[in-house]
């Protein structure tokens, strides 16, 4: 049985803190000229090679939204790309073999669940709560799910997640909706990880702002430790 990974609290914490505040701006001072290789349409950043779409960033910024529905559309933006996006990719980066491993094992570990098995070594947990004990990551995806199934593979926090709700309470207020969630962990990052250590692994990568507009939504304390570039030379 698998135990819970214990640089699990750190990971938390850079996430928790990421929109706290910021030390003296350092403003952007460098471009990159466009990539070879095309990026796909709606590509508004680029961290560690990876394309990240306003789609993507909209859809964590609606739970959010949700959950919040005084805030305002930037703050939602800037909040799911500092507390989710930005660190989960540049660990998912860092770490790109072990993650690769690590999705592998839970595509594996789903067809099993799915057909009603649950394979040797795998440890199910049931959590039950709000979005305030099951955490954004949890409670994002999972408040999409049709009750019953198994998620397919997510990207978490320095892990890979299978999902799968097993009630939910049908409160009409997203921010005090209970779920009873079961949930598998894949954890990519090494057990003996620490917050300083993440730190290290998500201050390797490199933020490439592709449209301009959206430099408003990445925090200049992020900018500055992703080394962040703007493309093309604006």
């Amino acid at each position: 049985m698998r135990a819970r990974p214990r640089w699990l609290p750190a990971v938390v914490a850079v996430a928790a803190l990421a929109s706290c505040g910021e030390p003296a701006p350092t403003p952007i001072v460098e471009s990159r000229p466009a990539p070879e290789q095309a990026l796909r349409p709606g590509t508004v950043l680029v961290l560690g090679g990876v394309e990240l779409g306003a789609a993507e960033v909209d859809r964590v910024a609606a739970w959010i939204a949700k959950l919040y529905p005084q805030s305002a559309d930037a703050h939602n933006r800037r909040r799911a790309l500092t507390s989710s996006l930005l660190p989960q990719v540049a660990l998912a980066r860092a770490h790109a073999t072990a993650r690769e491993h690590a999705l592998e094992s839970a595509r594996g570990a789903r067809a099993e669940l799915a057909a009603g098995r649950v394979p040797a070594g795998i440890e199910v947990r049931a959590v039950s709560g709000t979005w305030g004990v099951l955490g954004l990551e949890i409670f994002g995806p999972a408040h999409e799910l049709a009750p019953g199934a198994w998620s397919e593979p997510l990207d978490g926090l320095g892990r890979v997640l299978l999902l799968r709700v097993l009630e939910s309470d049908g409160n009409p207020l997203p921010n005090a909706l209970v779920l009873r969630v079961e949930i598998v962990e894949f954890p990519f990052v090494p057990a003996d990880s620490t917050q300083e250590s993440i730190d290290r692994d998500i201050d390797t990568q490199r933020l490439l702002i592709v449209d301009p507009a959206w430099e408003q939504y990445v925090p200049l304390a992020w900018q500055h430790r992703l080394r962040a570039t703007r493309l093309g030379g604006s």
